[in-house]
């Protein structure tokens, strides 16, 4: 019996670890993703968001600029073409040299409500993959006939372009604005409009809601909440199922044969 319990906790072991393992730290998941963006006018913080080095900032970061300069977390610079900007919606999509980068998960619009706990990425005050913590006060705010999400937490010059991220680690916004009057009310861009631009332009991004291999140094399956697939889930447990009845019925078939069997059966035999 010890020796089927050990059997059932070793087959339960990678079940268990997959539903219950702690994920990669938040900080961990989202600064190698970070680049410090310099224009001639400005300097702000942007993120990547495709394999072949496009980066998600704000308009007012690049401003005119249609070359402009990202240092990525490792402190490599590289030169990006600005390919797209809506001053509007204050965000910018440029293309930098790099290839197979670090990227960021883009959560699903909306999937995010008042109270929830985000995280706040940038280069404030010129100090790279810096993070703080908030929380969403108001997830459709809108000023001057424009929706921001708006977030309890600090922001300092620097952090705009930055990435809003969930506690999943799946990016809801771009930091934009704070408050004047309010240390920590920030301001970020909802990503509705930007998503719209990407799928425009081809630009290949990893989706909330999609599986995905990180790139490089954490290549692992990301799954929407965390965990696995419930399809997955489903297929290893009916694995799992069918083992454990196997074992079940080898131990009945096993005992029925000592029952039968001759008295001589019962000993345990030691060869010196």
């Amino acid at each position: 019996m010890k020796g089927l319990l050990l059997v059932l906790l070793l087959l339960c072991a990678p079940v268990m670890t997959a539903l219950g393992a702690p994920s990669i730290p938040i900080y961990d998941v989202v600064t190698p993703s970070l680049v410090t963006i310099t224009s001639t006018t400005s300097q702000g913080t942007g993120f990547f968001v495709s394999l072949a080095g496009h980066v998600l900032t704000n308009e007012h970061v690049v401003g005119r600029s249609r070359e402009v300069t990202i240092t990525d977390y490792l402190g490599n610079s590289h030169s990006a073409t600005v390919l797209a900007v809506d001053s509007a919606t204050d965000f910018a999509i440029l293309k930098a040299d790099p290839q197979n980068v670090p990227v960021l998960r883009i959560a699903e619009p909306q999937s995010y409500s008042a109270g929830d706990v985000v995280y706040l990425f940038g280069t404030p005050l010129g100090l790279p993959n810096s993070m703080t913590a908030g929380s969403i006060m108001n997830p459709a705010s809108w000023l001057n006939d424009q929706e921001f999400i708006q977030v309890e937490g600090y922001v300092e010059p620097g952090m705009s372009g930055g990435p809003l991220v969930s506690a999943k680690g799946d990016v809801i916004g771009i930091i934009t604005a704070k408050a004047v009057r309010g240390d920590q009310i920030a301001f970020a861009v909802p990503l509705a409009a930007v998503l719209a631009e990407l799928v425009a332009k081809d630009i290949a991004f990893s989706r909330a809601g999609l599986d995905w291999v990180w790139a490089k140094d954490r290549v692992q399956e990301v799954l929407p909440d965390g965990s696995f697939n419930r399809d997955t889930l489903f297929v290893v447990l009916i694995v799992l199922g069918v083992v454990v009845l196997v074992i079940f019925t080898l131990l009945f078939v096993l005992k029925g044969r000592r029952r039968r069997g001759s008295p001589e059966d019962d000993f345990d035999i030691e060869i010196h």
